[in-house]
């Protein structure tokens, strides 16, 4: 698999210096894929990430960069993605560009 970002650069500095990677306390990186492949997510991560019995994941597999990426299902889509992409509308408002649109129809 690939790693990403900082994590990358880190680890490729200390390949070539020849030194070993210790992951700082503050998270532990690795679970391991019991026989009905069943990970425990680790602790400070289900803190971090107020994770409760019950609550659900979503997975999905990003072929491109070889990765899996792991992240908790909301709640609320319409809530999660309330105000997403708010930047785009800074220089006009969203209803003058939905006008300007239908009258070009």
């Amino acid at each position: 698999m690939k790693l990403c970002g900082k994590l990358a650069r880190i680890l490729v500095g200390m390949a070539r210096s020849g030194e070993a990677y210790n992951p700082p306390n503050k998270f532990k990186l690795e679970s391991e894929i019991r026989t009905k492949y069943q990970i425990t997510i680790p602790e400070e991560i289900r803190v971090k990430a107020k994770l409760s019995v019950g609550d659900k994941l979503l997975w999905q597999y990003d072929e491109v960069r070889d990765e899996i990426i792991v992240m908790p299902k909301p709640k609320s889509f319409s809530d999660k993605l309330w105000g997403l992409g708010k930047e785009l509308w800074s220089d006009e408002p969203s209803d003058d560009y939905v006008r300007k649109e239908r009258e070009n129809w």
